[in-house]
């Protein structure tokens, strides 16, 4: 399946995990979930694991639902010329995309402090880890399991889970 022009358009800035870029195989499983369709919010983690492997993990939000990729590719040197290469292989792959209306609850696993930076200057937070469950008995943990969120990165957790909880029920509303 080939990406489009107005895909890239869209996905280009949900597709990092702090600084770092995916690779771009990784997007290529984000297209057949998210299509043309604009990103609203998005959260993407990195997790170098013990296997010598580093974890792509995300999730993004479009007017058609909730999108979920997840790949393993091999640990890559920092100065690796072909760490950008399409021609990455990816195991472990898992994908879906879940209508707002498949979710079925929402639970608050773990409430933390912290602080965020604002422009007047550091401000208490409290950070907040959400269980999302579907109708399928699956769930969505956010942050994801492993990963260790920045302050900028809970930061779109929180939008993430805004808005998930906003399009699942006021479609509710609606009806």
């Amino acid at each position: 399946m080939d990406t489009t022009p107005q895909f890239w358009k869209n996905v280009g800035d949900h597709l990092f995990a702090g600084a770092e870029a995916s690779p771009p195989s990784f997007a290529t499983l984000v297209f057949p979930l998210v299509g043309d369709a604009e990103i609203i919010s998005s959260y993407l983690a990195r997790t170098a694991r013990e296997d010598h492997t580093v974890r792509w993990r995300g999730v993004w939000l479009t007017d058609h639902g909730i999108a979920y990729a997840q790949a393993d590719y091999p640990l890559q040197a920092e100065d690796d010329e072909d760490r950008f290469s399409s021609s990455w292989g990816a195991s472990g792959v898992i994908a879906w995309l879940r209508d707002y209306s498949d979710l079925t609850g929402v639970d608050v696993s773990a409430a933390t402090g912290g602080r965020r930076v604002t422009p007047e200057g550091y401000v208490r937070a409290v950070f907040t880890d959400y269980v999302f469950k579907f109708r399928d008995g699956t769930s969505l943990n956010v942050p994801l399991p492993g990963a260790n969120p920045t302050a900028r990165e809970r930061e779109a957790i929180d939008r993430l889970a805004t808005e998930i909880v906003k399009r699942r029920y006021a479609k509710d509303a609606a009806k």
